[in-house]
C-alpha cells in the first residue's frame, strides 16, 4: 500500500527546508486510527456500498480514504529569487485535495451557474463533475481537477482538468494522480502533461505552454535531489512547449534593449 501519510510528509519537509520557497499554506492534519488497515477496509467496503463506482479502491490506494477533509499546501519561490539565470521570474505550487468520500458524495461542489447553456451543451460532463484537486487558497492556479461521477448510475468516468469551459480528460488513477502530483511537487501545470499529446498540441494554448515549460528548467535548480527521469518521460509535451518559452524570451529581450 502506498504509505501517501508518509510521502505527503516529506513534501511538506522538503518545501519547508528549502531556503528558496516560501510556503503560503500548509494545512494538512492525518488522524492516525484512519490510517490503521481495518478502519481502511470497512471504509472501503462502506463506499462501495454507498457510491460504486470506482470503490472498494485497489489495496495500494486505500490511505487516501484517510485523507483529511482539509488539505490545502501552497508553495512559491522567493521574491527577487533569480531562476534559470534569471529567465524565469516564479514558479508556484500546491496541493489541495478534497477527501475522497466528500468529493464523491457532495455534488453541490458543481457550480453550473458559471456555465452557459451552450457551453453546458458542447460539454456534458461538467453536470457530473465534482472537484478533486482544488488548486488553492493562495490561487496558484485556476485550473481544477475533477471527478466524473454519474450518481445515478453510479459510475466513475475518471478524471478531468477543467480549461476555460472545457474538461480534458487526463488518463490517471485516483491514486496515480496523487502520486503524480507529489513527483512534481505540485508545481504549476504539471497536469497539462498528462493530456493526450493531441489535445497538448491542439488545445492548449501558447501562454499556457509558456506555463507549462517552467517545469523542465525549473525544478531541477529549485530541488535537485530530485529524481527527474519523469521529464524525459514527458520530452514529447516541453518539445511542443519549447518555442513557445523561446519566442517569449527573445520578446523580452527586444523589450529590454529597446530605447527608452
Amino acid at each position: 500500500m502506498t504509505d501517501f501519510a508518509s510521502l505527503i510528509a516529506q513534501f511538506r519537509q522538503e518545501l519547508r527546508s528549502n531556503s528558496r520557497i516560501e510556503l503560503s499554506f500548509d494545512d494538512f492534519e492525518m488522524h492516525p486510527g484512519k490510517l490503521e488497515l481495518p478502519w481502511l477496509n470497512s471504509m472501503n467496503r462502506y463506499l462501495g456500498d454507498e457510491l460504486g463506482g470506482t470503490f472498494p479502491l485497489p489495496a495500494d490506494d486505500q490511505q487516501l480514504l484517510a485523507l483529511p477533509r482539509r488539505l490545502d499546501i501552497a508553495w512559491g519561490t522567493r521574491e527577487g529569487d533569480q531562476l534559470v539565470g534569471g529567465q524565469v521570474e516564479y514558479m508556484v505550487g500546491c496541493l489541495n485535495l478534497r477527501a475522497l468520500s466528500t468529493a464523491f458524495s457532495e455534488p453541490t461542489y458543481r457550480n453550473l451557474k458559471r456555465y452557459t447553456p451552450r457551453e453546458l451543451e458542447l460539454t456534458p460532463e461538467f453536470r457530473i463533475a465534482t472537484l478533486f484537486d482544488c488548486g488553492s487558497a493562495a490561487n496558484t492556479t485556476n485550473h481544477l481537477t475533477y471527478l466524473l461521477y454519474d450518481e445515478a448510475t453510479r459510475a466513475y468516468h475518471g478524471l478531468a482538468l477543467e480549461y476555460g469551459s472545457q474538461l480534458l480528460r487526463l488518463p490517471l488513477s485516483i491514486g496515480d494522480y496523487v502520486r503524480t502530483a507529489l513527483r512534481w511537487y505540485g508545481a504549476w501545470g504539471w497536469q497539462f502533461l498528462y493530456l493526450s499529446l493531441d489535445d497538448f498540441e491542439t488545445r492548449v494554448d501558447g501562454s499556457t505552454r509558456l506555463g507549462v515549460y517552467k517545469l523542465c528548467e525549473v525544478l531541477p535548480e529549485l530541488f535537485p535531489q530530485a529524481d527527474w527521469s519523469i521529464i524525459a518521460e514527458k520530452q514529447a509535451y516541453f518539445d511542443i512547449a519549447r518555442p513557445h518559452a523561446l519566442n517569449y524570451r527573445e520578446q523580452q529581450q527586444r523589450r529590454s534593449h529597446r530605447p527608452a
